[in-house]
C-alpha cells in the first residue's frame, strides 16, 4: 500500500468511531497523528498520571495543534474541525486526501443529544435530559443546528485563531509539545502533569448544573480562553451552503453513515483498503417525542439540504466506480 496522506474531518455522531476504528486495521500504528492520539499517550503515562482527559479534547478539536506541534512523519490526521483545517497539511510535493462521513441531521443530533442526557442525566431521566438539552441555546445553537453544513462552510479567518491566541493558550500548546516530543520520559510526564493541573485549575468551579451547561467542548474551551470553531454560532446562509457543497467535491471520501458498506467498498477501490466497517452501535434506543423531531428537522434545513447534496456526490462516486469495473 503506498503512502497516502489522510485528514479525516470527524462529524461528531456520524459513525467517525467506527471509520477510526476501520482505519487502524489498515494503516500502521505510525501513520496516526501521535500514533493514535491521547489514548496511546495515556496508556504511556499508565501509573504515572491518571487524568488526561485534556490532550483528547485539545487533539480533537483544536486546529491550532497541526500548527504548533510536529506531525512525526504521521500520515492520517482527524478531529471535530472544520474541513478547510486539511489545508495545514498540505504541501508543495504532498498531496492530503481528505475524507469524511456525514449522517441525516436528525438522526445525528438525537444521537448526540442522547450521549449528552446520558453523560449528564443517566439513564433514569434520559427523555427528560434530552428535551431540556435542546432547550438549551448554547448546547443547540453550537451543536444541534446545521453542524454539518457548518464544519464545510467555515474559511480558515473563521477557523484559526491567528494573533488572538491567549497566552493560557500558548502555555497549553508549549506543554503539548513537551508533552509529544520531550527528550526524556521525566520531561514528558512533568509536562503531562502541568497541564492536568492546568485544566484542573481552571474547569473545577465550573458549574455543572443542566440549565445552563453547554457541551464538554464549550466548558474546556472557556477555561482555556479559546472558543474552539467547531463550537462557533453561525447562521448558514444560501452562500454558505453553497461553499459547503463546493467543499465536498474536493473530498476524495463522501461516506453516508446509513451506507457503510459503500464506504468500505469505495475506499478499496480507491485506496486498497481491506475488510468491512464494523459500526459501533449504540447501547440506548430512545425516541424523542414528536414535536422534537419536528423542531429539530425545522431547525436544521440547511443541514438537510447539504446532507441530501453529499448522498447525491455519493451516489455518483459510486457509479463511477461500478464503470470502472464495467459493470455499468
Amino acid at each position: 500500500m503506498s503512502r497516502q496522506r489522510f485528514f479525516f474531518t470527524h462529524v461528531m455522531k456520524a459513525a467517525g468511531t467506527s471509520f477510526l476504528r476501520y482505519a487502524h486495521a489498515n494503516l500502521e500504528a505510525e501513520a496516526f497523528f501521535f500514533k493514535g492520539g491521547a489514548n496511546s499517550l495515556r496508556h504511556h503515562f499508565d501509573g504515572h498520571l491518571s487524568d488526561l482527559e485534556c490532550l483528547d479534547i485539545i487533539l480533537k478539536v483544536e486546529p491550532e495543534v497541526f500548527r504548533y506541534l510536529p506531525w512525526h512523519g504521521a500520515r492520517f490526521f482527524e478531529g471535530h474541525m472544520p474541513a478547510v483545517v486539511s489545508r495545514t497539511l498540505e504541501t508543495e510535493t504532498k498531496q492530503v486526501h481528505c475524507l469524511t462521513v456525514l449522517r441525516h441531521p436528525v438522526q445525528r443530533v438525537v444521537s448526540h443529544l442522547v450521549q449528552e442526557a446520558m453523560y449528564t442525566y443517566g439513564q433514569a431521566h434520559l427523555s427528560q435530559g434530552i428535551e431540556a438539552i435542546y432547550r438549551n441555546s448554547s448546547w443547540r445553537n453550537a451543536h444541534g443546528v446545521n453542524y454539518q453544513s457548518k464544519l464545510f462552510s467555515m474559511d480558515e479567518s473563521e477557523t484559526f485563531a491567528d494573533g488572538s491566541i491567549t497566552q493560557t493558550w500558548r502555555e497549553v500548546m508549549r506543554l503539548m509539545l513537551l508533552i509529544t516530543s520531550a527528550p526524556s520520559f521525566a520531561q514528558r510526564l512533568e509536562a503531562a502533569a502541568s497541564l492536568a493541573e492546568k485544566y484542573q485549575n481552571r474547569i473545577q468551579n465550573y458549574s455543572a448544573d443542566s440549565e445552563n451547561s453547554a457541551s464538554q467542548f464549550e466548558n474546556v474551551s472557556q477555561s482555556f480562553g479559546r472558543v474552539m470553531p467547531q463550537s462557533a454560532v453561525l447562521e448558514i446562509t444560501s452562500g454558505r451552503l453553497s461553499s459547503a457543497c463546493d467543499a465536498l467535491e474536493n473530498f476524495a471520501l463522501v461516506g453516508i453513515a446509513e451506507q457503510m458498506h459503500e464506504v468500505a467498498e469505495y475506499m478499496a477501490w480507491r485506496f486498497g483498503w481491506k475488510g468491512p466497517v464494523k459500526q459501533v452501535r449504540p447501547g440506548v434506543p430512545v425516541q424523542p417525542s414528536p414535536a422534537l423531531l419536528k423542531q429539530i428537522a425545522r431547525d436544521n434545513e440547511a443541514d438537510i439540504e447539504f446532507y441530501n447534496y453529499a448522498r447525491t456526490l455519493s451516489s455518483k462516486r459510486k457509479q463511477e466506480r461500478l464503470r470502472s469495473y464495467h459493470i455499468l
